[in-house]
């Protein structure tokens, strides 16, 4: 994946996750903690989100926007145009006008969020609460007592700022809502944001057989994609770290975090790489100080399988870089070395 592709990619997954995200959370009377062990139910997303991803779906067809599009009706299809050479639309909202400007600056890697001039109250607030702050949680968790045009607007834009990377998995793993009759989950949205930006994320061989699960340190087990049935068999209650998008195979397990985290070594396919490791090493701890068994997988349970055992090696026994290395590929044989932005980042943490 090139580095504008992974721009692209990461900011309209952001934006359209942050948008449904955004508006579950306003269903609730406070956000779960962004790490935790708990089974997490989340309420189906409200009208904003669905009304936007309706909007989009047939923006996606080539159906023209109505020119009476609010800011939020209008940002999930606002990729659609941003992806594209199309002159932009008509809009009576002049708030509606600012977020398709911004959601093309964000796609072209190019989003300043203190430039533009808010035009009503829900794009003031969402401005502020994100030039404010240094990430999507901190943006977001401030605007949740606002109403939901509020909370899925700063959710949005702050989503295709920061990226998917920087929405919690234990926010985004489940969320799910109507959409004309169907109901979306993360891998239906993820899919939307690529049929949006007329860009499929490169998609990996299939592994040719299961790999593990194998624990590797006291309570912490490994595996491949093909492997993850397995470990649910043998540990029902058990919690699965994803590390990669799945299938769809085991959606409903409830114990689930799926982190965005893309295999390409590039430094613009994960900005937030070394955030994005902490929470998953901190999500490792919580399941495992809650005695249940936790596996983490990605699809081939080669590179980014690895880059967390390395990186848990590190932290909890004070290994150096090469001696990390060393032990990730005897207790997982499967470990690849092959990412230089993983290792960069694996060097940092061992230094």
């Amino acid at each position: 994946m090139r580095a504008d592709q992974a721009v692209r990619h990461n900011a309209a997954v952001g934006a359209v996750l942050g948008l449904a995200v955004g508006d579950t959370l306003s269903r609730l009377n406070a956000p779960p903690p962004a790490v935790c062990a708990d089974v997490i139910d989340l309420p189906s997303w409200g009208l904003v989100a669905e009304q936007s991803f309706v909007c989009a779906e047939a923006a996606v067809k080539g159906k023209p926007l109505d020119i009476d599009s609010s800011a939020t009706g209008i940002i999930a299809s606002a990729i659609s145009l941003a992806s594209s050479d199309t002159p932009a639309p008509l809009l009576a909202d002049p708030s509606a006008v600012l977020v398709c400007r911004l959601l093309r600056d964000a796609l072209a890697g190019e989003l300043d969020i203190d430039a533009p001039t808010a035009t009503c109250e829900a794009t003031k607030t969402a401005f502020d609460a994100i030039a404010s702050t240094p990430s999507f949680t901190e943006a977001v968790t401030p605007v949740a007592e606002h109403s939901p045009e509020h909370l899925a607007l700063t959710a949005s834009i702050a989503g295709s700022k920061w990226g998917p990377a920087s929405i919690p998995a234990t926010w985004a793993t489940n969320v799910h809502g109507p959409v004309a009759g169907r109901t979306y989950g993360l891998r239906q949205l993820r899919r939307l944001a690529e049929r949006l930006t007329g860009f499929d994320a490169p998609v990996p061989p299939e592994p040719r057989r299961s790999l593990g699960p194998r624990e590797v340190a006291p309570g912490l087990w490994l595996s491949n994609l093909h492997a993850v049935p397995r470990f649910l068999a043998q540990h029902p209650q058990g919690a699965v770290i994803s590390l990669c998008p799945t299938t769809g195979a085991f959606d409903n397990h409830k114990l689930r975090r799926e982190f965005a985290l893309l295999d390409a070594s590039g430094r613009a396919a994960n900005p937030l790489l070394g955030a994005v490791v902490d929470d998953i090493l901190a999500t490792i701890n919580a399941f495992v100080a809650a005695a249940r068994p936790v596996l983490v997988h990605c699809h081939h349970g080669a590179s980014r399988t690895g880059l967390v055992l390395r990186a848990h090696l590190i932290a909890e026994l004070g290994l150096s870089f090469d001696d990390a290395t060393t032990e990730a590929q005897a207790l997982w044989p499967k470990t690849s070395t092959w990412n230089h932005a993983f290792a960069a980042e694996l060097q940092r943490r061992a230094s």
